[in-house]
């Protein structure tokens, strides 16, 4: 079936699509930060957009879609221009916001997704809140920067035997290459720019503590210029079809979603200069 958006349906009738069996409510978020001197600060939004509405279409139930939260946990990216940064209880209070809405219209299987790796600690925290807030609806985060976006990508590089830099991450081949296949009219000159590539020991904590422009001026992690509209589609294909399979089968089941220490760098929003806090690792 294809995608509702919430913001343009009556009060009846998401009502009316809450109580239809096998409904499927989704609070997306993404970003709005720098992604180099050649993708949109909106890339994040712009991709989970298409992510939903692309997999949503292959759904037998009816999928109701609240608006991108634009901005998120972006703190690793505040130095460049244009970035907008959200307090870690802002964004939440937000998210838990619009799963309250859903619960309260009658949604049962609610997913809480984000096209952005900083905002899943955070999410995964309303996740936990608003499930036990609300034990007579299964509410599902789908995170893990490595689960949701580089492991699938990595695999099919591999298959098509690509050599991928030691640190392929933020707007580099990976993200440019969806880019370019899904809005490449917004994608600028971005075979000349260049990036962190190196991937030392514990480059993940430099980003994480000290933000994305310590580890190079363009704050581009990964080799840009390998990018593809080629592997831009299939890899947009993988991605699809990653989160359609979580999406089916994540509410038969507790949640899956356990940290890893390649996930670890999603925590800069426990920022100890911004938020007077001491970061956590499990």
């Amino acid at each position: 079936m294809s995608l509702h958006e919430l913001s343009l349906l009556s009060s009846t009738e998401i009502g009316e699509l809450g109580k239809q069996a096998g409904s499927i409510a989704i609070v997306p978020s993404g970003a709005l930060e720098a992604h180099g001197p050649h993708l949109p600060i909106a890339n994040d939004s712009l991709y989970i957009e298409r992510l939903i509405k692309e997999v949503a279409g292959q759904l037998p139930g009816p999928v109701v879609c609240t608006p991108v939260v634009m901005g998120g946990l972006s703190h690793r990216h505040r130095r460049y221009p244009g970035t907008v940064v959200l307090s870690p209880d802002a964004y939440k209070a937000g998210i838990a916001s619009a799963v309250q809405t859903f619960v309260r219209a009658g949604f049962q299987r609610i997913a809480l997704v984000s096209g952005h790796g900083g905002n899943f600690p955070a999410m995964r925290e309303v996740e936990r809140a608003t499930q036990g807030l609300h034990p007579n609806a299964s509410i599902r985060a789908f995170g893990g920067f490595g689960r949701t976006f580089t492991q699938p990508l990595e695999q099919l590089a591999e298959e098509m035997e690509l050599r991928l830099c030691k640190s392929e991450g933020h707007a580099g081949m990976f993200q440019t290459s969806i880019a370019l296949h899904l809005f490449p009219e917004l994608v600028g000159d971005y075979l000349s720019v260049t990036g962190y590539t190196a991937g030392e020991t514990g480059w993940w904590k430099t980003l994480a503590t000290q933000g994305a422009h310590a580890l190079h001026p363009t704050g581009v992690i990964g080799d840009p210029s390998r990018a593809s509209k080629d592997f831009g589609r299939l890899g947009f294909e993988r991605l699809v079809e990653n989160f359609r399979t979580w999406l089916v089968t994540a509410f038969t089941k507790p949640s899956d979603w356990r940290y890893r220490e390649r996930d670890a760098a999603t925590f800069d929003y426990l920022d100890p200069e911004d938020f007077d806090v001491t970061p956590e690792r499990p």
